[in-house]
């Protein structure tokens, strides 16, 4: 009888060390979620040299070429991330009475499972209100009738269409749409080229568009490239 109660005490200790271990949970597919931000994103009377925004988690920028600016800011902010927190410092002499955006496009994703944050935005405005004025529409090759993904869309507050510098700007996605948002009113020239240099301006050889003045917002506009 001792024997037996010996058998299964072994046994029981035995069963119990073969228990599968826990898993280490589900797969984390969420992207990064903004807590907060300062200043507050859409602030108006915007003074400040430095933005703070802060994650859910650990975060990464995985290429600064994917952060735009518009209107455009040179020099480029400084961008540096400390676990969930990330610094912006601004470099440009900012405009008065002027709304610009920051579209961190694909640029944001969380450290452990590289899940993006998808076309975050911050936006301020150095006056009083935020501009809301807009142009959305399509860009297509001229000559196959097919949508151009990666197009930079821009608007110029150059009167001269031989030099053309984008003011506003933003990109094609893969289906040819585009918008450009929290726009100033006043008149300016439209106009798309596909930039395969990433320099902000048109070089001999890339498609381009037919240059159109613009004075009418809130409107859809397509877009030839040839």
């Amino acid at each position: 009888m001792e024997k037996y109660m010996c058998f299964l005490v072994l046994f029981f200790i035995t069963g119990c060390a073969n228990i599968v271990p826990p898993s280490g949970g589900e797969k984390d597919t969420t992207a990064p979620r903004v807590t907060k931000t300062s200043p507050v994103n859409y602030a108006v009377n915007f003074k400040d040299s430095q933005i703070t925004i802060w994650f859910d988690e650990y975060i990464q920028l995985n290429d600064l070429n994917n952060i735009q600016i518009s209107p455009t800011c040179k020099p480029m902010p400084i961008f540096s991330v400390t676990g969930k927190k990330l610094d912006i410092k601004m470099e440009c002499n900012l405009i008065d009475n002027v709304t610009y955006t920051i579209n961190f496009g694909k640029s944001i994703s969380d450290i452990n499972e590289g899940n993006i944050l998808s076309n975050f935005k911050y936006t301020f405005s150095t006056g009083k209100n935020i501009d809301s004025l807009y142009i959305k529409g399509n860009i297509s090759n001229l000559y196959f009738d097919v949508p151009v993904d990666g197009a930079l869309v821009g608007l110029s507050n150059s009167n001269n269409i031989d030099s053309l510098n984008p003011y506003y700007y933003n990109y094609s996605n893969a289906n040819g749409d585009f918008i450009l948002e929290n726009i100033k009113e006043a008149n300016y020239i439209l106009f798309a080229f596909f930039d395969e240099n990433n320099n902000l301006q048109y070089d001999s050889g890339e498609l381009t568009s037919f240059p159109e003045h613009i004075s009418k917002f809130d409107t859809t506009k397509n877009i030839k490239l040839f």
